[in-house]
């Protein structure tokens, strides 16, 4: 129903949100996207609020990690291009090079599907200008962009914030 909605107020791209999936097999794809396609709607990125690729188990972190992949093939089959994923939340040292290595494993995939990679500035480790500008210095790569959020950093934080996520932004909240 949402694509009718959509373009019943004249919209003619969306972001949509992963929570709102039904699911990701094939059959409802296929039809989400012949609805996204008979009311004109392209799909400009999913929102994909699961995951959590700073934690520090690395069991938990590499099922969240191969989760998130299929993401872009969802992405792909509903014409969307991209998907923003968030760095999830952890407090120790080691969190920030987890979130780049991480990272760094999915752009490959989603430069293989033909979807980018985006972060936001969402809460946690994305919540400081530094640590973003350490991510995105991490995965310098033409796959992986920004999503700045302009509500999501501390007023004092704000304009650097958006000096380090502006010049690669690919979405804007």
């Amino acid at each position: 129903e949402f694509p009718a909605v959509c373009a019943s107020y004249g919209v003619k791209t969306v972001e949509l949100c992963s929570r709102f999936f039904e699911n990701q097999d094939a059959k409802y794809l296929n039809e989400l996207r012949g609805e996204l396609e008979n009311n004109g709607l392209s799909v400009h990125n999913i929102a994909v609020d699961m995951g959590n690729i700073s934690g520090a188990d690395p069991a938990v972190r590499r099922t969240d990690i191969e989760a998130l992949k299929q993401w872009f093939y969802t992405a792909s089959s509903v014409g969307s291009k991209a998907i923003r994923i968030n760095t999830g939340h952890a407090d120790d040292e080691a969190a920030i090079q987890r979130v780049v290595d991480g990272y760094l494993e999915l752009v490959e995939v989603g430069e293989q599907a033909g979807v980018k990679l985006l972060i936001e500035n969402h809460g946690g480790i994305s919540a400081s200008p530094g640590h973003l500008s350490h991510i995105l210095n991490g995965v310098d790569n033409s796959w992986f962009g920004t999503c700045p959020d302009t509500a999501n950093f501390d007023t004092n934080e704000w304009e650097a914030g958006m000096e380090v996520l502006m010049p690669r932004a690919f979405s804007c909240h």
